[in-house]
């Protein structure tokens, strides 16, 4: 089996830091003392998937620190699509999208009600007022893997231009370049494609099982900072 690396200094120091940002930030928002309208919907959500994103960044940090660094970087999409979510949400149309949002939660219960027939016909079928609103809500939403109606989906929440910021050409900037990059590299790691699988295959005669590298991948994250800087 694979051991997790011992974690140098420089990463180290980047764990502390990355941990004094995200408690900056929500000292910042509870010294604040928001409060959001429990009549509209895109306060409460909003600030609910704020306080999901500091408890994941310091989920990704504790991986790392013990030495699961692919396992984080696979978590980093968590963050990835929150992103997408606020910034779609944001952009036009936020209460009814807010809305759209939070009411999916409607369609997960129409699904849970058909996974519960199939596998445990003997329980009662549910017959509340709130079960029959919950499928009449849910007749809203085509599928139960995705809540905002888009053609493309995820994609969609990334691309759509953006209503506040602009390029140098006056167009609405897009997050098209996180979605086809970020998103599409820490989804290998979500759904363990072999992509993901550098540190986990063994070369033939290999005993005791070790990490080799069958594959690489084109480019490595020193590579990007390269490109970038």
């Amino acid at each position: 089996m694979v051991c997790p690396p011992n974690i140098d200094d420089r990463t180290k120091a980047q764990i502390v830091e990355t941990l004094d940002s995200i408690q900056k930030l929500e000292n910042f928002i509870d010294e604040s003392r928001f409060v959001p309208a429990m009549a509209d919907y895109r306060g409460t959500i909003v600030l609910a998937l704020l306080s999901k994103s500091f408890t994941v960044g310091r989920a990704v940090c504790a991986l790392v620190e013990a030495g699961f660094s692919d396992e984080a970087f696979g978590l980093t999409r968590t963050l990835i699509d929150i992103y997408f979510i606020v910034r779609y949400i944001s952009n036009k149309d936020t209460e009814a999208r807010a809305q759209r949002f939070a009411e999916f939660y409607l369609k997960n219960h129409e699904s849970w009600t058909q996974v519960v027939g199939k596998f445990y016909p003997r329980i009662t079928p549910l017959n509340s007022e709130f079960h029959k609103m919950a499928l009449e809500v849910a007749k809203n939403y085509k599928s139960p893997h995705e809540w905002s109606g888009e053609e493309q989906k995820t994609r969609s929440l990334a691309v759509e231009p953006d209503s506040y910021e602009f390029d140098e050409s006056g167009n609405g900037t897009t997050a098209e370049f996180d979605y086809e990059v970020m998103f599409k590299w820490t989804s290998h790691y979500v759904h363990s494609t072999v992509s993901c699988l550098g540190r986990h295959l063994a070369e033939r005669g290999d005993c005791p099982y070790r990490k080799c590298h069958l594959m690489q991948m084109s480019f490595e994250i020193s590579d990007c900072n390269n490109v970038t800087s």
